[in-house]
């Protein structure tokens, strides 16, 4: 396999599961989003099925894999010009019959909302204009400088290190975060004990239970080695959480092809085959727009049938 920097130091680490059984290796990956050096081996414990990155770099030096151009790390586009008022109406219409299932929450609130890796603070701004109060937690300091420019209360630290929230969060949301964690368990605990009994946790990871996955292997575009560390499954993620004091209520497939379409356009790129294509089809989460309406049957389709790459799941604190 290729070798990691020297600024990185890599390290074997267990199964969350404890259990001595062993690991059989799937395939190996390596840094797509910026082509950082380095290649990883992608593991399934023979004890739980949870798929893993291992050996993976330590939490003291993976900091090499999140460049400045890490898209959270950015500061938030400016708004968007005002729209004529009569496509109001056609928009209304269209965002109440349009739901892509990224970030479905559970209508408890509004009340104090806590985000995990809340990045630049775009959601944290959203869930504001809805009557929340709220607070976040970001381990980017770029990313944590903007949202804090904002306004918005947000703390610079790992989720492992992090002091508690200055409210007890009613509603908790980690949106594509408990992959990057290099003890889930432990960081899922922690919010346990910030939060009271019957708190929800909303929580958005790719699905490993996917055709994707296995079709596109180390070119599938949520895979993003090393950054990611964990690749879970409804029955793994349900199994960490009861682990931890959560227990596992819904799950939604998302209703975007945003894996597929830029995974074609890895295997293409790996293969050698249209080159133009193949970049065109890399560039599409920077771009879709209208095209994520365009797709939007197809997406409802597969998401129906569990294989559109990523989930959002509902836990409830015990």
């Amino acid at each position: 396999m290729r070798a990691v920097s020297s600024e990185v130091e890599l390290e074997d680490a267990p199964c969350p599961c404890g259990s001595e059984a062993g690991d059989a290796l799937v395939f190996v990956g390596r840094d797509r989003l910026h082509g950082l050096p380095g290649e990883f081996a992608v593991v399934r414990c023979l004890a739980c099925d949870l798929v893993r990155t291992n050996p993976r770099p330590t939490r003291e030096t993976i900091g090499f894999y999140y460049p400045s151009s890490y898209r959270l790390h950015q500061a938030p586009p400016p708004p968007a010009p005002t729209k004529p008022r009569r496509f109001a109406r056609a928009r209304k219409l269209a965002s109440s019959m349009i739901d892509f299932r990224t970030k479905p929450l559970p209508e408890n609130g509004p009340g104090h909302y806590y985000e995990v890796g809340c990045g630049n603070g775009g959601f944290l701004r959203v869930m504001q204009s809805k009557g929340w109060s709220v607070e976040g937690l970001e381990p980017g300091e770029t990313g944590a400088e903007s949202a804090r420019a904002q306004g918005l209360d947000v703390v610079c630290a790992q989720l492992e290190d992090a002091p508690a929230p200055k409210k007890t969060p009613d509603l908790v949301a980690a949106w594509m975060v408990l992959e990057h964690l290099h003890d889930p368990v432990a960081g899922l605990r922690r919010l346990h004990e910030w939060t009271r009994p019957g708190a929800y946790l909303a929580a958005s990871v790719p699905n490993v239970e996917s055709l994707e996955f296995s079709v596109f292997r180390g070119a599938w575009y949520a895979l993003q080695v090393p950054t990611h560390l964990y690749f879970y499954t409804p029955k793994t993620l349900a199994a960490l959480f009861d682990s931890a004091g959560w227990t596992l209520e819904r799950v939604f497939h998302h209703r975007n092809i945003t894996n597929l379409v830029t995974s074609t356009g890895y295997k293409l790129e790996d293969l050698g085959v249209a080159p133009a294509l193949a970049q065109h089809l890399i560039g599409y989460p920077s771009r879709a727009t209208w095209q994520l309406l365009a797709t939007y049957p197809l997406a409802t389709v597969l998401a129906a049938l569990g294989q559109t790459g990523r989930i959002t799941v509902w836990a409830r604190r015990r």
